[in-house]
């Protein structure tokens, strides 16, 4: 037992021991790093040793029972190449979680993990252990069984996969994935994910959720963001053993990514760069019954659908419908409107194989296009390679139904029929894409083409067909024939054919072929055919024509014409064959057999044979001729004369002869006649010899002779001009320019000429080096385009290798010469033309008392330019280096009625410089000097210009005068300039100096002051000085320094930022004087000010001050203190201001601070409408009396106390204004309606976007005002407003209206939007009281027998009666005019803002709007709308009175009919009248008619029986027609009276014979609160006194003036005016007109041509003026 027992013992201890040592190397390997390094020392060899691949790592950390990771990781395939690798897989996992049959992995990491895609000879495979050979218990559910529960979370870190090239195919992902599962269950979801797609897209977004169940694998939610494109799988299942599946799949992407996929440009073809793709893709089924559907949308253009369902397995079926929806309107908008086509097409497969086909092509929104419609149905078998399809085509009003049967792949039957009811809708569709020509009628047809040959038969009709120039009652086509036109016939008939001026009854053709057996062979012809025989018969009769045609061709080895029958009339022209004529086409070989021909009253003859390559004899003779009678034929053309010809061909080809003789007496085109016309040519022994002589009305004598060695050969088809002598020579004497304007339409061209042209080369003396070229031309009184050019002498000779030319032009006392002389080789024979460059060339321009103001009077009459010049200018040396001499001299020069003075111009180019020298004046304008040099030179290539040359100018100004330069700057500034300007240096480094002083400076005849300015720049750095002295008091200081980058050589000239640079600004009492000129404050304006600001500006910085500070106010009130101070910098703006004191009741101040970041705004990286506002406007009962002096001169006297607690804050593109602004006490009288408003009050509140009229009232006399609205403000600069406005016996008061009291209520609604405005206007009643119609006349102007009145503004006015001298002509008598146009809208191009603008404007009466008075009484009633998008406008609606009564002149007419209506194209919103109404008077029915726009309506008169219209006025206004019985002063105070209302220029006529003055001017001064009437008469002949009336006449101005005129000779007259504001002054003038002709001491008065007034030419002026 002892012994059994220590066995025991040492046997226990032993296997504790063992388990000891086991228990502490399991603890060892699982709890230390050590354990961890040896099980994969030891495991990975057994792993690597199981699969063909390699698994490698480098180090390892951790513990297995804790948290362990493996660096450098690798799996290679068994080529040694990377699969996967990882620069680290960090594992952290709960091993007691086993203990509950659970694998719980808490984190699972992997850093930087790569996954390369396996090429040749490599595959995943190699990396994974051969699986267990073991059969599949099929019985068991599919997929894996899990013996664990598990659960775990994968991250990736930095993670790519690429192809096995090495290019990326995601990159930087990094990942989040939480997995569990157990049994044959899981699911995983994917939390977070991002990375980079094909090296360029950025995955921003990734989001995964799937799951299994054995036997299912579900994805309940993948999304996947990659820039604009994203990738969503809402549902997908897949049932692995049924195969059963449901997937749904959307995606959509941004077509700008797929840019660098397609062909460069195809975005911008598709017009749709900035569009989406969407794709959707929905399946449901398993492999015996599947149905799918795939949508395609190409944003906005494009949507597609795919629908299918059949079996994939076991017997195919299918049944696939394709739909699609495409919107072509970026391609056919600007021509064709919106297309929008649709498709549809259904295909089955049938059980025999056979594929069933049905669907079509519509398009229902192609208006433009006609409708387009297309139907396909059939059956097509593969297998069989047979066909039987039918197809429907309906478009553009075209009808056709085509039925085509195949057998075997080849066409066995087509049955067509075609049917186009109206031709002109075909045509209008067709002339969108190509020119089509006015069409009209109808086409039909139908026929079959059948049997193997496929011999079609088949006819079209067409009926009343009408075309340009075309007319066809009824035409009919048809045809019986084989493929290949082998056989057959073809027939056209038609009837009623009109063209050309011509008319066929009855016309037919017919074609008959058939094929003819083999001949005998005979020389080919050059292209041989199938041996056909082809009859051609025809025939045509019409009125006074006939036409009637026989001829038959054969073809095969030989080409024979048998003519049996020609004979045609037509209009005077007749051609019949004399007998039977046969061509015969053999080879080369071509005979002619007695061809005779009757034609146009002579005989055309031609027999013989000409042949390539054996002799030819050939004659072709033409007698009598009658070229006028071919007019039928050549309308156009038109030819005259009697012609006859012989010709002759013969000889031997290798040198053939002939002669040619050519004769037209009276030849003549196109209505011209050129004269008698002989040309003889002559070819024989190598030499042809041309003679043409014409003479005639073209020419006196017209001559061409020309002779020269030619040499052809037609055997070989060539021809060559030889060696020998020679010549061209043409003559023309007394040549008729303007007889040549038949053929020469452009220039039209006037005079006669004289002139030769000489050619010679290779003379009998022996062969020259060159040919000489000689030329000479003289034309006399030359008119080109109807500009006289005068006597003109050209001479141009060429001999050896110089060209040399001469100009010389004789016109109106002046001439003009060049002279040219330039090295060139010219040899046409042998083609050789060469320039020599490179050597000495000579032009001479030279001009010689050129008088300006002669020349142009023929060119451009009514100039006012004058002068002589004289001009030399030379250029020689080669054209890579000419070099240039101008020299200009003008003296007494004028333009634009300035005296200019004189001007001398020296100019030099040379050494690749150019020195100008410019000096004048003496004139108006003072005198001036301007020295340039600059590195501008001319060569071969043109212009150049060395960029990086010196440069150097300078300008010097002597007391230039600007009064006279008025015309040339287009602005009315006066005073005197005196200064200079140097400027010098290289392109890159300029200089710049200048000193400037201006004295008695003045703008628009108001004085301004004096300045003085100095610039220079130097070093990048530009700095300017200035001062000046404006009205009596303002001075100004200016002074700062700007960085300016300049570069001559690349012209480049911008602000250098990277520089500092700054200015101040300083202005010292600046008052009403000083703003005068430039912008006139109204009289009752105070304004006191003085002003200083200074700012500094870098690279970096921007830094600002601005203060304002003073008194404004009104001149009687006095003023009040002003301050506003503006502070700039970076990051911080402030305005802060006050008006009034603050410590006073009636103060107003204000304060805006924005934080705008400016260094950011300059860098374009921020905008200015995005920063930060915040503003207040305080103001406690301010009286406005203090600003109503700033108030436009429309509003008189403003007066009340503003309240205002106004804050604002939001960004500066979109503030948000909240508070409350009122208005108490106010009042306000509006000029333009003679009505003053009392009691006037009124409250905005503001709160964001929303601001509301609280309410507004106002009293006018007894009337009262309310009103109401308010306005809210939306993003995308959208508004919707609403207002109600209500009006209690309110008087309205209008010029040129009667005086009315309104009774009514008014509810307004806008809405404006990007699309465009809204407006809705809504008058809820409305009772009108009008006072008399007629308004009273004032008294009569003193009487005289002469009357000129004028009305219109002050300007027209002087360009419509010209001067006060014009007007006292003694040889032009007064006229009355009295007469106001109204002319029509100036029509501009539309800009694109009005193209793109709509507008929706409803005005609605809901209630009658009744207006009555003492002379009145009517109903209107109505709605108007305008509907208008661009330029294009509808107007729908308008106002109707059907009843009512008025009087007029005191007859009481009865309204026939009223309309109140807008124009229907809406050009304007001033509505127009339409109204007639009747009245009956003893002598007559009177009707009168007011038509018009409502703002001055026109007045018409008429009567039954028919009477004058002034006798219709005296009939009304007296009761008798006779204007000489009624009272003339009754008379013309109503018909002046009624003026005032109405526009007639009858009564105007008639109401100013009654007045006695010479002249009424009306019109306005500075604007229209200041009318001036003007009063005129002439006292004699020689002495004329005019009053003149100015209100509101500005300081310094007068408003009472008189004025008289005293012409004491033909060209002198004085003038003298005076006035109460001691303003006068004394004219002295002599006159003189320049450039007219027999017009001298004939003064009359200006055509009013201008717009603005037109003074006499030429003044010479004195005055002597009184001031107060």
């Amino acid at each position: 037992m002892t012994r059994i027992g220590k066995i025991a013992r040492t046997t226990l201890k032993g296997l504790a021991i063992f388990l000891s040592i086991v228990v502490g190397a399991v603890v060892v390997i699982l709890t230390t790093n050590v354990g961890l390094r040896l099980a994969l020392r030891v495991g990975l060899p057994i792993y690597n040793d199981k699969i063909a691949g390699s698994v490698a790592i480098e180090a390892a950390e951790g513990s297995l029972l804790g948290s362990f990771t493996l660096r450098g990781v690798t799996l290679s395939d068994r080529e040694g190449r990377a699969l996967i690798t990882a620069d680290a897989i960090a594992v952290d996992w709960s091993p007691l979680a086993l203990l509950g049959r659970d694998l719980a992995v808490d984190s699972l990491l992997l850093e930087r993990p790569r996954v390369y895609l396996p090429g040749l000879g490599g595959s995943f495979a190699d990396i994974a252990p051969p699986g267990d050979d073991t059969p599949k218990d099929m019985s068991e559910p599919p997929g894996p069984n899990l013996p664990l529960g598990i659960a775990a979370a994968l991250h990736l870190r930095d993670a790519a996969v690429y192809f096995a090239d090495g290019a990326p195919i995601v990159e930087a992902v990094d990942l989040d994935l939480r997995a569990r599962g157990i049994g044959r269950a899981a699911e995983a979801e994917v939390l977070a994910g991002r990375g980079r797609l094909l090296g360029s897209r950025e995955i921003e977004e990734l989001a995964l959720r799937a799951r299994w169940g054995s036997p299912v694998a579900a994805v309940e939610g993948l999304r996947v963001v990659a820039d604009a494109a994203s990738l969503e799988i809402p549902e997908a299942q897949l049932d692995v053993r049924s195969w059963r599946m449901i997937v749904d799949v959307e995606a959509r992407a941004a077509l700008g990514l797929l840019a660098e996929y397609l062909p460069p440009g195809s975005l911008e073809k598709l017009k749709t760069p900035a569009g989406t793709l969407e794709l959707a893709v929905a399946a449901e089924g398993v492999p015996e019954d599947m149905s799918a559907e795939v949508r395609l949308a190409l944003a906005p253009n494009l949507a597609l659908r795919l629908a299918g369902a059949g079996a994939w397995r076991g017997t195919p079926e299918a049944d696939i419908t394709v739909a699609a929806d495409v919107d072509l309107a970026p391609w056919t908008q600007a021509r064709l409107g919106r297309v929008r086509p649709t498709l549809e097409l259904h295909a089955r497969q049938m059980p025999s194989e056979r594929l069933a086909l049905a669907g079509g092509l519509g398009c229902p929104e192609c208006e433009r296009l006609g409708g387009v419609s297309l139907d396909v149905d059939g059956v097509i078998d593969p297998a069989g390679k047979n066909l039987s399809l039918e197809a429907a085509l309906d478009a553009a009003g075209i009808g056709a139904l085509v039925d085509v049967t195949a057998v075997g792949g080849a066409l066995r039957e087509i049955d067509w029929r075609l049917a186009v009811v109206d031709v002109a809708r075909a045509a209008a569709v067709g002339r969108q894409f190509a020119r089509v020509p006015e069409l009209d009628g109808t086409l039909t047809g139908r026929g079959t083409c059948v049997g193997p040959d496929l011999r079609c038969a088949g006819a079209l009709e067409l009926r009343r067909v009408d075309a340009p120039g075309v007319a066809i009652e009824q035409a009919r086509v048809d045809l019986d024939v084989l493929q290949g036109m082998s056989g057959g016939t073809v027939a056209v008939a038609v009837e009623a054919l009109r063209a050309g001026g011509q008319t066929v009854e009855r016309g037919e053709v017919r074609v008959d072929v058939e094929k003819l057996a083999p001949g005998p062979v005979a020389p080919p012809v050059p292209a041989a055919l199938p041996p056909l025989l082809a009859r051609v018969r025809a025939g045509a009769l019409g009125p006074g024509a006939r036409v009637e045609l026989d001829v038959s061709v054969r073809t095969g080895q030989e080409l024979r014409a048998d003519l049996d029958m020609l004979k045609a009339e037509l209009a005077g022209f007749h051609a019949e064959l004399e007998q039977p004529a046969r061509a015969v086409l053999s080879g080369t070989k071509l005979q002619v057999e007695d061809l005779a021909l009757q034609i146009a009253g002579g005989r055309l003859a031609a027999a013989g044979v000409v042949d390539a390559d054996g002799p030819s004899d050939l004659k072709i003779d033409l007698t009598g001729l009658a070229l006028a009678r071919l007019r039928p034929l050549v309308p156009k053309l038109r030819p005259a004369g009697l012609a006859s010809a012989h010709v002759r061909v013969h000889g031997r080809p290798e040198a053939p002869s002939i002669a040619a003789d050519v004769r037209i007496a009276g030849a003549g085109l196109k209505g011209g006649r050129f004269g008698d016309l002989a040309v003889a040519a002559r070819l024989a022994d190598g030499r042809a010899e041309v003679d043409a002589a014409l003479r005639g009305p073209l020419a006196r004598e017209l001559e061409l002779r020309a002779e020269a060695p030619v040499h052809v050969n037609m055997s070989q088809r060539t021809g060559s001009i030889g060696q020998a002598y020679t010549k061209v020579e043409l003559r023309a004497q007394d040549l008729r320019l303007d007889r040549l304007q038949p053929w020469v339409k452009r220039p039209e061209i006037a005079g006669k000429v004289d002139g030769m042209v000489l050619f010679e080369a290779h003379t009998s003396e022996g062969p020259l080096a060159s040919p000489r070229v000689v030329t000479e031309w003289r034309a006399e009184d030359l008119v080109i385009a109807g500009a006289p050019v005068g006597d003109v002498m050209v001479s141009v000779t060429h001999r050896g290798e110089w060209l040399q030319g001469d100009v010389d032009l004789h016109r109106s006392g002046g001439r003009a010469q060049v002279h040219v002389q330039v090295p060139i080789e010219l040899d046409p024979l042998r083609g050789h033309f060469a320039w020599h460059r490179e050597r000495q060339h000579r032009v001479l321009v030279q001009l010689d008392d050129i008088d300006v103001a002669d020349q142009l009077d023929s060119l451009a009459p009514g100039h006012d330019a004058a002068g002589k010049l004289t001009l030399r200018a030379e250029m020689t040396g080669p054209v890579s280096k000419p070099e240039l001499q101008a020299e200009l001299r003008g003296e007494g020069l004028m333009h634009r009625r300035i005296a200019l003075g004189s001007l001398s111009l020296q100019a030099t180019m040379r050494d690749g410089g150019t020195a100008v020298d410019l000096s004048g004046g003496g004139g108006q304008i003072g005198r001036f000097q301007v020295r340039a040099l600059a590195p501008v030179a001319l060569d071969d290539s043109g212009v150049r210009w060395r960029r990086d040359g010196w440069y150097a100018l300078t300008l010097d100004l002597r007391e230039l005068e600007l009064a006279p330069l008025e015309p040339l700057l287009g602005l009315n500034l006066g005073g005197r300039i005196t200064g200079g300007i140097t400027f010098d240096g290289a392109g890159r480094h300029p200089k710049l100096r200048g000193a400037v002083r201006a004295d008695r400076l003045s703008f628009k005849g108001q004085p301004v002051g004096a300045m003085r300015a100095e610039l220079e720049f130097r070093d990048g750095l530009a700095k300017v000085a200035g001062h000046g002295r404006f009205g009596k008091r303002t001075t100004l200081e200016l002074g700062g320094q700007v960085p300016l980058d300049v570069d001559l050589r690349s012209g480049e000239f911008a602000w250098a930022t990277e520089r500092p640079g700054k200015i101040d600004l300083d202005i010292h009492k600046l008052d009403q004087d000083a703003l005068e000129p430039f912008s006139p404050l109204p009289q009752q304006a105070l304004v006191a000010l003085n002003v200083h600001a200074h700012a500094e500006v870098d690279a970096e910085h921007v830094r600002g001050k601005a203060l304002v500070s003073g008194e404004m106010g009104h001149k009687v009130l006095g003023g009040l203190p002003i301050k506003v101070q503006l502070d700039v910098d970076d990051a911080k703006q402030a305005l802060r201001g006050s008006f009034g004191r603050r410590t006073e009741k009636g103060s107003l101040t204000f304060a805006v601070d924005t934080s705008a970041s400016i260094p950011a705004i300059r860098a374009k990286q921020a905008k200015l409408t995005d920063a930060p506002l915040r503003g207040e406007l305080k103001a406690r009962a301010t009286d406005l009396r203090y600003l109503s002096g700033f108030f436009p001169e429309a509003i008189y006297d403003f007066t009340g106390f503003f309240t205002s607690e106004i804050t604002a804050g939001g960004v500066l593109g979109k503030p948000k204004l909240r508070g409350t602004a009122r208005l108490q006490k106010g009042g306000v009288t509006v000029v333009a309606l003679q009505q003053r408003f009392r009691d006037l009050n009124f409250e905005v509140v503001a709160d964001g976007p929303e601001v509301k009229l609280a309410s507004l009232t106002a009293t006018s006399g007894e009337g009262r005002l309310k009103g109401s609205g308010g306005v809210t403000f939306a993003s995308g600069g959208k508004l919707d407003a609403e207002a109600e406005l209500s009006l209690s016996k309110f008087p309205v008061v209008r010029p040129g209206l009667p005086q009315m009291i309104v009774d009514t209520r008014v509810r307004a609604g806008v809405k404006r939007s990007p699309a465009g405005l809204g407006v809705a206007i809504d008058v809820h009643g409305a009772e009108v009281w009008v006072s008399d119609l007629t308004t009273r006349a004032p008294d009569p102007l003193p009487e005289n027998e002469h009357v000129k009145i004028v009305t219109g503004p002050l300007p027209k006015l002087q360009a419509a009666v010209g001067s006060q001298a014009a007007a006292a002509s003694d040889r032009e008598p007064p006229v009355v005019l009295a007469e106001e146009r109204t002319l029509p809208p100036t029509k501009a191009p539309p800009s694109t803002e009005i193209e793109r603008s709509q507008l929706d404007l409803e005005v609605r009466l809901k209630a009658p709007v009744h207006i009555k008075g003492p002379s009145m009484d009517m109903n209107w009633s109505g709605a108007l709308a305008l509907h208008r998008k661009g330029e294009e406008a509808e107007v729908t609606g308008g106002f109707r009175s059907d009843r009512g009564r008025f009087e007029l002149l005191g007859n009481r007419f009865t309204i026939d009919q009223g309309r109140v209506f807008l124009p229907e194209d809406a050009s304007t919103v001033d509505p127009y009248l339409d109204l007639t109404a009747d009245t009956t008077t003893p002598q007559a029915e009177v009707t009168v008619a007011i038509r018009g726009r409502l703002s001055r309506p026109e007045l018409k008169l008429r009567s039954r029986p028919s009477l004058a219209e002034g006798q219709i006025f005296a009939l009304l206004l007296t009761g008798t027609a006779d204007t000489q019985e009624s009272d003339p002063k009754k008379t013309q105070a109503s018909a002046a009276g009624l003026l005032v209302n109405f526009s007639n220029p009858t009564l105007s006529r008639f109401a100013d014979q009654k007045l006695g003055i010479d002249r009424i001017k009306f019109g306005f001064a500075d604007d229209v609160t200041q009318p001036v009437l003007s009063v005129g008469k002439h006292l004699t002949k020689k002495i004329y006194a005019e009053t003149t009336y100015h209100h509101n006449a500005p300081a310094r101005t007068n408003r009472i003036e008189g004025s008289v005129e005293y012409r004491f000779k033909p060209r002198w007259s004085v003038e003298t005016f005076f006035g109460d504001a001691a303003v006068g002054g004394l004219d002295l003038f002599w006159r003189r007109s320049f450039g007219r002709t027999g017009t001298e001491g004939k003064l009359g008065p200006v055509p009013p041509r201008d717009p603005a007034p037109t003074p006499t030419p030429t003044k010479q002026t004195a005055k002597a003026g009184t001031g107060r």
